[in-house]
């Protein structure tokens, strides 16, 4: 998802513990500066999960270093007994399950494991970047962001984000088949022709 992107801050999850020792070395090979791989596992059910847990003990290959040099190489995470919820309240069935329920985490309508698992891993990546010193400060951080509203307002301007290209991936593809139908963009007239709007030009120029 990430090519042709180099971020030079990545936080990985993998579904094997195996897996947790052969990602930082295909990561290193890529001269990725900071990164986190990670391997999580439920407590209760003892589930695989590939991202941080909130409610059990993870392995990591990671750049972090804790206090004394010591590379970070695993997290338990012990919620108290009330906090502790089943594995699969996590599980969404489609896309849109999945955006609605981002969205009642980020308003503060949630304040269980969806929450706790969004915090933990914004933190580690947070820790993992440089944007906090500590997960103690990434979940600091992260909380904050969270009740003051600040994330939501994110996440509606990227919806709004999404929408743009959306329109401009469609006016791309009119300005496509445009030019197979007559010819290169600097040979024509754009203001003619159906399927090679102007519009497409002015809206996403910066992509042809």
């Amino acid at each position: 998802m990430l090519n042709p992107a180099r971020p030079d801050a990545r936080l990985v999850g993998v579904f094997k513990p195996e897996h947790v020792e052969l990602y930082p070395s295909a990561l290193e090979f890529m001269k990725c500066p900071r990164f986190s791989v990670v391997c999580g596992q439920d407590a209760e059910s003892g589930r695989m999960i590939g991202e941080v847990s909130a409610q059990g003990h993870t392995l990591f290959g990671s750049t972090l270093r804790l206090p004394g040099g010591v590379h970070l190489t695993s997290l338990t995470r012990t919620p108290r007994k009330r906090e502790h919820e089943k594995l699969d309240s996590l599980l969404v069935r489609n896309p849109d399950e999945s955006a609605s329920r981002l969205e009642t985490i980020l308003s503060g309508e949630d304040q269980g494991l969806d929450r706790q698992t969004l915090l933990m891993n914004a933190a580690v990546a947070s820790w993992t970047h440089g944007t906090a010193s500590s997960l103690d400060e990434g979940l600091s951080q992260g909380a904050e962001a969270l009740d003051s509203g600040r994330a939501l307002g994110y996440s509606s301007g990227g919806r709004n984000f999404q929408k743009k290209l959306r329109f401009r991936a469609e006016d791309c593809r009119g300005h496509r088949e445009g030019e197979e139908k007559f010819g290169p963009s600097g040979s024509v007239n754009f203001s003619g022709g159906p399927g090679h709007p102007r519009k497409c030009l002015e809206a996403c120029p910066k992509i042809h």
